[in-house]
C-alpha cells in the first residue's frame, strides 16, 4: 500500500486508515501509524495493542518524561485507552501489561511515497527480561503473515448479565 510522504514530519506520527486490517473490540477500523525518524527511515505501526486488541492513538501532549522519571524525554506517546498502556514513538512499551511493543509492517521510502507491505507483520519487541515466542528481539525479528489475536481476545466485549431469578414472597 502506498502513502504520500508529504506532511510526515520527523517524530510526528500520522494515522492512515486501512479498513482491510479489521477492527477493534469496539468496532473501530484498524489502521497504521507512520513514523519518520531523524535518519529518514519510516516505520508503519499497526494501531493495535497486542494485549487487549484495542486501537492505540498518538497523544502529542503526553508527558512521558514524568512517567519514566526522565525530564529529557520528549513529550508524546502512543496510548491504548482500554487498559492505559503507553508506548514510545519507537513502539516500545513502557507502561502496562502488553507483552511486547507495537507490531509493525515493513515500510520503505520510494521518492515521495511510503510503501508499506501489508502481507507480513513484524511482531513488536519483547519487554525487557522477557523472551516470548510471540515477539521479536533486537537480534531476532519475528515476521508473521497473519495478525495474531490479542492476548486477551474478548477485551471490551461485555457478556450479557445472567437473568436475576424472581423473588417470591
Amino acid at each position: 500500500m502506498r502513502f504520500p510522504i508529504d506532511g510526515l514530519g520527523t517524530l510526528l506520527p500520522r494515522y492512515e486508515a486501512v479498513p482491510s486490517l479489521g477492527s477493534s473490540p469496539y468496532g473501530n477500523a484498524y489502521g497504521i501509524w507512520l513514523v519518520r525518524y531523524e535518519n529518514g527511515t519510516v516505520v508503519a505501526f499497526l494501531d493495535r495493542d497486542s494485549h487487549t486488541g484495542c486501537a492505540v492513538a498518538w497523544n502529542a501532549d503526553y508527558d512521558l518524561g514524568q512517567l519514566v522519571g526522565n525530564a529529557t524525554v520528549p513529550k508524546g506517546a502512543f496510548k491504548e485507552p482500554c487498559g492505559g498502556w503507553v508506548y514510545l514513538v519507537t513502539g516500545q512499551v513502557v507502561f502496562g501489561a502488553a507483552p511486547r511493543g507495537l507490531d509493525s509492517f515493513p515500510a520503505e521510502v520510494e521518492g515521495d511515497t511510503v510503501v508499506v507491505d501489508l502481507t507480513q507483520l513484524q511482531l513488536g519487541l519483547c519487554r525487557q527480561r522477557e523472551s516470548l515466542p510471540e515477539c521479536s528481539t533486537p537480534v531476532n525479528t519475528k515476521l508473521v503473515r497473519d495478525i495474531p489475536p490479542p492476548m486477551i481476545p474478548n477485551w471490551g466485549h461485555r457478556t450479557p448479565a445472567a437473568p436475576v431469578p424472581a423473588v417470591t414472597p
